[in-house]
C-alpha cells in the first residue's frame, strides 16, 4: 500500500495537469471565436455607418437620374438595355417650349447639333422589346427645336442620334445617346396649358455627367406650382380684358416699376407685352419665325449685334439671347434693360416666347399665333 500511494497520486497530477491544459485550449480558443465575432460586428458596424454616410450625406455627385421613378440600380440596367454609345452635349437652352443641344455653346444661330435626332422611350416592360423612335427634324430658326410640347405620351425619353432603322437593328435596338458633359445636374421644368379638364402635362428636362443619358419625362398632372405661370402679361390692352375670362389659365399681371425685371422672374412659357401702339401688330424675335408675326428689328455693331432691338423680346428669352449681358451700348435703353437683368440674373437656361404686340390685339388672335 505504502508504495502505491506515490503512483496513485503521481496520476491524480497527470489528471490535474491534463484538465489544466484542457481549460487552457478552451480558453484560447474562446478568446479566439470572441475575437472573431467581435471583429465581424465591428465589420458590420463599419460597413452600416459607410452605407449610412453614402446614402444620407453623399453629395450625389455620382448618381444617375432614375427611370420612371425606379431605383438607380434598376435604372443603370433601363439604360444598357437602351444605349450602346455616347454623343456628349456640352451646353442647353429652353425658349419657351423648344429645347436646344450643342456640343459647344447655344445660341439664337446655333441651335441644332445634328440634322435629325430621335426622341426614344424608355420602356422598362421586359415584355418590350422594341420602341419606334419618333424622328425629329431640327433647322437653323428657333420654331425649329425640340417642341417638348409635341410629346403627348407619359413617359421617359432619351433623346439619340439619329440612325437608320436598319443599323438600329444590328445594334440590337439600342441607341447613340446625347450625354450631357455637366458636373451639375441640370433640370428645368415647363408646363402645358391646361385641357378642358384641366389636365396638364409636365416636362421635365435634366442632364448630368454621372447620368447615361439626358433624360425628358412627361406626366400628366392636374396641380400646378404657385410659382408658375401660363402666361406673364405687361402692359393693358384688349389681351387683358379677354384673358380675365380664361379661368382655367393662370396669368401674371407685372404692375410694378421694373416690369421687364417682374416678368424675368416669373416662370412661365410665354409674356405677352402690349405696348402703346393704337394698332394690332404682333412682334416676334427675329430668329423664330411665327407666321402673322412680324420679326423684331435688330441691333446693327457693337456688342449686341444680330440681336433683337426689342428688350422685352430680347432679355425675356434668357439665356439662349445673352440675357443679362450688361455691357454698355450706345443705346442708353438696351444697356440698362441688359444691366437691369444682370443684376437679378437666374441660374436657368430657360427663356420665355414673347410677343411684343400693339392694345387692339385680341386673345383669339394670339391663340391662332402659338397654336394651341
Amino acid at each position: 500500500m505504502g508504495m502505491a500511494d506515490p503512483i496513485v497520486e503521481k496520476l491524480q497530477e497527470d489528471k490535474l495537469v491534463i484538465k489544466a491544459t484542457q481549460r487552457k485550449r478552451i480558453r484560447a480558443v474562446l478568446i479566439v471565436i470572441n475575437a472573431l465575432l467581435l471583429s465581424y460586428f465591428t465589420f458590420l458596424l463599419v460597413t452600416s455607418i459607410v452605407d449610412f454616410v453614402k446614402t444620407n450625406l453623399s453629395d450625389g455627385s455620382d448618381d444617375i437620374i432614375c427611370i420612371n421613378d425606379k431605383s438607380q440600380n434598376t435604372s443603370k440596367n433601363i439604360y444598357d438595355r437602351f444605349i450602346y454609345d455616347y454623343t456628349e452635349i456640352n451646353d442647353y437652352a429652353l425658349y419657351g417650349n423648344y429645347l436646344y443641344l450643342s456640343d459647344t455653346h447655344v445660341t439664337p444661330t446655333n441651335t441644332y447639333y445634328e440634322d435629325e435626332l430621335l426622341l426614344v422611350k424608355l420602356e422598362t416592360k421586359p415584355s418590350v422589346v422594341y420602341w419606334k423612335p419618333d424622328t425629329i427634324k431640327l433647322g437653323v430658326s428657333l420654331e425649329q427645336g425640340i417642341n417638348l410640347f409635341s410629346i403627348t405620351d407619359p413617359g421617359d425619353y432619351i433623346i439619340a442620334k439619329y440612325e437608320s432603322p436598319d443599323k438600329i437593328s444590328l445594334n440590337n435596338y439600342k441607341y447613340n445617346a446625347y450625354h450631357y458633359n455637366g458636373e451639375k445636374l441640370f433640370s428645368e421644368t415647363i408646363f402645358t396649358l391646361p385641357n378642358e379638364k384641366g389636365v396638364r402635362r409636365q416636362i421635365t428636362v435634366q442632364g448630368k455627367a454621372s447620368s447615361p443619358a439626358i433624360v425628358i419625362s412627361v406626366k400628366e398632372t392636374t396641380s400646378f406650382p404657385d410659382d408658375y405661370y401660363d402666361f406673364v402679361l405687361i402692359g393693358e390692352g384688349s389681351v387683358k380684358e379677354e384673358l380675365s375670362s380664361y379661368k382655367n389659365y393662370k396669368v401674371k399681371y407685372c404692375t410694378s416699376s421694373s416690369p421687364l425685371v417682374e416678368a424675368y422672374l416669373v416662370n412661365s412659357t410665354y409674356c405677352i407685352n402690349t405696348t402703346s401702339s393704337e394698332d394690332e401688330t404682333i412682334v416676334s424675335s427675329s430668329f423664330i419665325n411665327i407666321e402673322g408675326t412680324s420679326n423684331c428689328e435688330k441691333i446693327e455693331g457693337g456688342v449686341y449685334d444680330t440681336f433683337d432691338k426689342d428688350n422685352y423680346i430680347r432679355e425675356l428669352g434668357g439665356y439662349i439671347f445673352n440675357a443679362g449681358y450688361g455691357a454698355n451700348y450706345e443705346d442708353e435703353q438696351i444697356t440698362k434693360a441688359s444691366v437691369d437683368i444682370m443684376n437679378h440674373k437666374l441660374n436657368s437656361h430657360a427663356g420665355k416666347i414673347t410677343l411684343s404686340i400693339g392694345n387692339k390685339v385680341t386673345f383669339e388672335k394670339i391663340k391662332t399665333i402659338l397654336k394651341f
